[in-house]
């Protein structure tokens, strides 16, 4: 290793803890630094590298764990879209220590750990070892993807990586090199044929990886050029588009696809045509009479000769041509190819025309609509009231990372719907466990990125959890984690406006008219002091994911802190009490009519309700049914009251 390399990281680490990504602490920056740059070709979003860690108390040795098949992460195995053959399943375990050499400790660690782990054969209940409820999640995903990819399973490779910012190549002692063997003959005795690796990652491989950065302007050689205008078509030989989306090492850059909105689909009847066509050329037919082609969208494009610059690449169309090129040529390392591939070049002047173009290209065969939610009108709306703030909606993943915007200022979807949840609908504990999927149902997608709310609910927001994260990395303690800060933000974010306004009945006009200057570390601090009141603080995240938890502590706050109204976000109704079958009580029916407008009613009421109190739409529409039962209100229908 170079001397220095390792002040060269050190200078990324410093930089990044300023910026907090992922907090301020050297060991959890180098980290998320270690996992960034092992999975870079992979291309994951910010969220989704942090969603790995399970480093904290009881984690095993073992600091994050990834699960992907052909590529993609999987986070929830039932809504996955997997393919429906030849699926490669790869699994990552790592150890990161902020040292500047390899000890031996964290290898027996982990050793220990997998040799529990990965035998299938026992139930998370059945193991000896102590591990916390993100290790178990994982190791759960882990066995139901197996099982439920076995038949198609084409290859199962699995890397451990233990990262330090030591020198690989000269202080790797012998004993830590034979555990590090010792890990890899453990997977292969649990899965038969399984590719196994120990990989020592160091300043020097961490260094180089980082200095390996996405190149978006490309040059494409061509056989044939078409242009109208800026506009292009053109015939790419299949080797030189092969050599246009991978880099010298040969493999993918997968970042160039990041606007597809499908994932590759494996070996399918369409797929497994595309193959057999380049594999079995017949009656000397060309690739392009058969195929589709690919659809490219960027900034500018200049053809000079038989050389095209393209700027701002992104292959919008095409993935699954282009993952089959990819194999053809990866798999039996062909000769230089004289067929070609149809190309659309198409620059784009706007946002705007190139979501057309993504939306109407991708609309030929089945997609997920989650896949397509990017181009949603709410989500380019966000995306432009935040900008205004010099704020960045990353409603397509790493798409200001990669202009080299601070990630300082980038907000992800997800970021912002699970404070959406916790401080606009009042429900902290369910924007701990919110993920991905949420996006896939149209309910529950509607219910946090709805059209009737005001786009300037999104910036405050955006700050108020910031602001929450960069004052909670201030105030936690040695034993509150980085995973630890991820389930408590959201209950002290809401703790604390609630404080603020003095009541938990506000609504999003109130938070939009909010000072945040008023949101101060001081506010936060008090929040932080009061939760350590009645609750145990510790690194243990499974009570704070837990509803019946959060409300006991927030009603505990609110007789300390004297905040009004907590029954209007309890939503456990005890039928026991004074109401009626529906369980609902008195005081609570009361919250209901307060935050009803006067009558007729506009249609859509119980939505208003709903966000106002921070309960389900469906328990607004019982509550307003019951007050017109009960004749506390009029009884309307279809917008006129009903004599």
């Amino acid at each position: 290793m170079a001397k220095n390399d390792l002040i060269l990281i050190d200078s990324i680490i410093e930089e990044r803890v300023s910026e907090n990504l992922p907090s301020n602490r050297k060991d959890e920056v180098f980290e998320f630094l270690s996992y960034e740059q092992v999975l870079k070709e992979y291309d994951l979003s910010a969220d989704d590298i942090k969603s790995g860690s399970v480093d904290g108390r009881n984690d095993g040795g073992i600091d994050a764990i990834y699960i992907l098949v052909n590529g993609h992460l999987i986070s929830d195995v039932k809504n996955a879209l997997l393919p429906k053959s030849n699926a490669n399943l790869e699994v990552f375990f790592f150890t990161c220590k902020h040292r500047d050499v390899f000890k031996q400790d964290p290898v027996n660690s982990i050793c220990t750990s997998l040799q529990e782990l990965l035998d299938f054969s026992k139930e998370n209940k059945n193991l000896d070892g102590q591990y916390n409820e993100d290790i178990f999640e994982k190791r759960n995903i882990f066995i139901a993807t197996y099982k439920k990819i076995a038949i198609i399973l084409e290859r199962l490779s699995i890397k451990v990586i233990f990262a330090s910012r030591g020198d690989v190549r000269h202080e790797l002692g012998d004993n830590v090199e034979a555990r590090a063997k010792q890990i890899e003959t453990i997977c292969k005795e649990y899965f038969s044929g399984c590719d196994a690796k120990f990989e020592f990652w160091g300043a020097e491989e961490i260094l180089a990886a980082y200095r390996k950065k996405a190149d978006y302007s490309l040059i494409l050689n061509v056989k044939e050029c078409l242009s109208h205008g800026k506009q292009m078509v053109v015939l790419a030989s299949l080797s030189d588009y092969f050599k246009f989306i991978t880099y010298e090492d040969k493999k993918m850059r997968k970042y160039l696809f990041d606007s597809n909105v499908r994932d590759f689909m494996g070996i399918n009847a369409v797929n497994g045509d595309i193959l057999d066509t380049l594999e079995n050329r017949k009656n000397n037919e060309d690739f392009w009479w058969l195929n589709n082609g690919i659809t490219i969208l960027c900034s500018s494009a200049v053809a000079i000769g038989k050389s095209i610059t393209i700027e701002n690449v992104q292959i919008v169309n095409g993935l699954q041509t282009s993952e089959c090129i990819y194999r053809y040529f990866v798999g039996d390392e062909h000769e230089q190819e004289d067929r070609v591939v149809l190309i659309k070049i198409l620059p784009c002047d706007t946002i705007a025309i190139a979501d057309d173009i993504t939306r109407s290209t991708n609309n030929q065969t089945e997609v997920m609509s989650s896949s397509l939610r990017a181009t949603d009108k709410i989500q380019e709306d966000i995306e432009d009231i935040l900008k205004k703030e010099d704020m960045y909606y990353e409603r397509r993943v790493n798409y200001y990372v990669n202009q080299g915007i601070s990630t300082e200022k980038i907000y992800t979807p997800l970021y912002l719907a699970r404070g959406y949840m916790a401080v606009v609908l009042k429900r902290p504990y369910n924007a701990v466990t919110l993920k991905q999927k949420f996006m896939r149902k149209q309910s529950s997608y509607e219910e946090i990125f709805s059209e009737d709310e005001d786009l300037r609910v999104w910036s405050i927001v955006a700050k108020i959890m910031r602001k929450t994260d960069d004052y909670m990395n201030l105030l936690r303690d040695d034993i509150c984690g980085e995973r630890f800060l991820r389930n408590v933000r959201y209950q002290v974010a809401f703790l604390t406006i609630s404080r603020l306004f003095k009541t938990f009945t506000y609504s999003s006009n109130d938070i939009i008219s909010f000072d945040i200057d008023r949101y101060t570390f001081d506010e936060v601090k008090k929040t932080w002091l009061d939760l350590q009141k009645v609750t145990n603080i510790d690194s243990r995240c499974a009570t704070w994911r837990s509803k019946s938890v959060s409300l006991e502590i927030t009603k505990s706050i609110a007789d300390i802190e004297k905040i009004k109204n907590f029954v209007a976000i309890d939503t456990i109704q005890n039928k026991k009490k004074k109401g009626g079958k529906n369980g609902f009580t008195d005081e609570f029916l009361e919250e209901v009519k307060k935050n009803l407008p006067a009558q007729p009613w506009p249609k859509g009421v119980h939505l208003t309700v709903s966000r106002k109190m921070g309960i389900s739409p469906q328990k607004a529409t019982k509550a307003i049914g019951e007050l017109m039962k009960r004749n506390i209100v009029k009884r309307q229908k279809n917008g006129q009251i009903i004599e």
